[in-house]
């Protein structure tokens, strides 16, 4: 388990950081904003953008932006305050990430343990996936289609970054200065 512990690490940094950096107010942050104006369908097509630049730039970030998206729909559905999920989207601040995080990881873990792990996984697949989500109600999104999802990336992510794991994440690396600041 020590590449699936070092996988919910790097997870767990995303969604740390993207807390920070997507904050809107103690009660929501961008991404249940985005998903309140526009619908389940814009977080379902962010998912499938990074399929593609996964194809074709195969960088570590986008699988980890995949990976904890999923985190954050399973979150939204509500699997972490009933098996059944919920029929109302729950808002999904870094307090709430935190506080519900290691028992995404207890449910992942399980399902992994008890689940062939996918060889060669196909970033079409995947992205056919996140459509066929689109087309659903959103109460049909079911927690094993969630787990299913992310055991493609954590499969995905094992076959190809795990010997270089966290060279390439998309955290803390903003410039603190302003953006028209010239260096010395």
């Amino acid at each position: 388990m020590g590449k699936l512990t070092t996988f919910f690490e790097l997870i767990n940094a995303q969604f740390t950081y993207g807390g920070q950096k997507y904050a809107h107010n103690d009660k929501k942050e961008s991404t249940d904003c985005l998903f309140d104006d526009f619908g389940k369908g814009w977080l379902y097509g962010t998912m499938g953008k990074y399929t593609k630049r996964i194809k074709n730039l195969k960088r570590e970030r986008d699988i980890l932006k995949i990976s904890t998206y999923l985190f954050i729909l399973w979150l939204k559905r509500g699997f972490h305050l009933s098996p059944n999920g919920q029929e109302e989207p729950i808002n999904t601040t870094v307090e709430t990430k935190s506080t519900y995080f290691a028992f995404f990881e207890e449910i992942t873990v399980s399902y992994i343990g008890n689940t062939l792990m996918p060889l060669d996984v196909d970033m079409d697949n995947l992205y056919n996936i996140f459509g066929d989500w689109a087309k659903k109600d959103w109460e049909e999104l079911t927690e094993e289609d969630l787990l299913e999802a992310f055991n493609m990336c954590f499969a995905y992510w094992l076959e190809n970054f795990s010997e270089t794991a966290g060279s390439d994440q998309d955290c803390w690396n903003e410039n603190k200065g302003d953006k028209n600041e010239k260096k010395n």
